[in-house]
Formats: structure tokens, C-alpha cells, sequence
């Protein structure tokens, strides 16, 4: 986990390793809840990449700090 703030924005990364064969079904709830929720609170400031290579997932978040934003 990585967490890297700049004078307007915020930023993290977390990276963390799964077997494929535990995964028994995709999807679920709540990536699409993080999604509506960050929606809502950033309005399209915000970017969310999850990627999922080779056993590894990884998420970056990164978001504004000011208050016009929020």
C-alpha cells in the first residue's frame, strides 16, 4: 500500500496476490458501491484503475483534496 499526497490531490496503490483458482465467482457489490459513492462525492474528478494480471490485483485511487471538489 502506497499513499502519496500532493498539494490538491491524493493517491493510492495497493497491490496484493490471489490464486485464481479461489476465485469462485466475479462480481459482488462492492467495487460498483465504491464506484457509485466516489461518483457522487467527486463527480468525474476521480479515477479508480483495478487490474487483475497474472495472479496480482492492483487498484490506484486518485482523487482531489480541495474543497471546491468535495
Amino acid at each position: 500500500v502506497t499513499i502519496h499526497q500532493e498539494a490538491r490531490s491524493l493517491s493510492g496503490r495497493c497491490a496484493n496476490s490471489y490464486r485464481e483458482e479461489a476465485i469462485k465467482s466475479p462480481g459482488g457489490v462492492g467495487l460498483d458501491n465504491l464506484q457509485r459513492r466516489l461518483g457522487l462525492l467527486f463527480a468525474g474528478t476521480y479515477s479508480l484503475d483495478i487490474k487483475s494480471n497474472q495472479g496480482i490485483y492492483t487498484v490506484h485511487l486518485h482523487f482531489p483534496t480541495t474543497s471546491a471538489a468535495i
